[in-house]
């Protein structure tokens, strides 16, 4: 990998690079980053950190400010990206962007119109109009008047719910969402955790079985659903894997009992403990976590002294993925 350099290079100078370092740049994903003692790093400020000691030729993007002294400083804690003259940084802890296909885990907050807002954990409330639903039964028709006064029935305030993000933000910066697959729909008999929306890893499945009978729903704003894995048809084993609310009233009376709830617990403080040590989270690291406290209780897994000792297999798996992209990088001649 070669120092990525253009006209205005020779003006910006990064802050905090030694000689012997090279300042990097992953075309990618735009993240600058420093080769120390032949090793790629990523370039993480503080906010008053200084970026860039000469930005006459900068351009200021989001969480950077200049100074009286033309000085580039970051205004928030995170990574520092760059694109051509344009430098911002990405804040590690944020409020959930949201993309058109996520998968999200929100809870019904109001019922207005012919509309559900829905909190995702977004800088806004999102929207779920009655058109973006399936009704009850799974009845294909034109929405009504009638159907608008029994909203209620189909999701109340309070309302746990798997939805998909069904359009960008609108020009009030709300996010709209969709149910209407059978896989989407209220969420019962589980338990609900909230985590940082930048731990969520993106995968190409957010809905995950393990084997020892716990599905998960990892939602992509941070939002995580933990449940008992329920017995489905095999007709419907591809399109509603989850206990939903379709399932709810078949097995109202069902109760979470015995070694099932052990296990949902553990994965619970699995997650709790990933996120205090910052790593990501999806199936993989987990199931280190699990692994690594075979032998204790669900309650010691997220005790300060304990989360570092059983996140050491996650660590290891995420720095040796980090060590093949960083081969990647060089290899790839940036």
């Amino acid at each position: 990998m070669s120092g990525y350099k253009d006209d205005s290079d020779e003006e910006m100078n990064v802050n905090q690079i030694e000689k012997d370092n090279e300042v990097l740049l992953d075309r990618k994903s735009h993240v600058q980053m420093t080769k120390t003692n032949g090793r790629l790093q990523v370039q993480i400020v503080t906010p008053g950190e200084l970026i860039v000691k000469n930005a006459s030729n900068a351009l200021c993007g989001h969480g950077t400010f200049r100074d009286d002294q033309d000085q580039l400083l970051s205004s928030v804690c995170g990574i520092v990206e760059r694109v051509n003259k344009l430098i911002s940084v990405r804040p590690l802890r944020a409020r959930y962007p949201g993309e058109v296909g996520d998968v999200v885990v929100g809870r019904i907050t109001e019922i207005t119109g012919k509309r559900w807002k829905v909190d995702i954990q977004a800088r806004q409330d999102a929207v779920m109009l009655l058109s973006s639903v399936n009704l009850p039964g799974g009845v294909q028709r034109r929405k009504t008047n009638e159907d608008q006064l029994n909203m209620r029935s189909v999701f109340a305030e309070n309302d746990l719910i798997v939805a998909e993000v069904h359009s960008r933000p609108n020009r009030d910066g709300s996010l709209q969402l969709q149910t209407r697959s059978s896989r989407y729909g209220k969420l019962e008999n589980g338990v609900f955790v909230r985590v940082y929306a930048a731990l969520v890893k993106r995968c190409t499945q957010h809905f995950h079985t393990f084997d020892f009978g716990v599905q998960v729903i990892l939602g992509n704003n941070g939002y995580i659903w933990i449940t008992k894995k329920t017995p489905v048809d095999e007709n419907k084993q591809k399109s509603m894997p989850f206990y939903t609310s379709a399932d709810a009233d078949k097995n109202e009376a069902e109760v979470i009992e015995g070694k099932d709830r052990e296990n949902i617990c553990r994965v619970r403080n699995a997650i709790l403990a990933l996120q205090s040590q910052f790593l990501p989270i999806y199936p993989a690291t987990i199931l280190d976590v699990i692994e690594m406290s075979k032998g204790m209780e669900s309650k010691e897994m997220t005790l300060p002294d304990i989360t570092p000792l059983i996140t050491k297999n996650a660590t290891a798996r995420i720095q040796k993925k980090m060590e093949e992209e960083d081969m990647e990088v060089v290899e790839g001649g940036y």
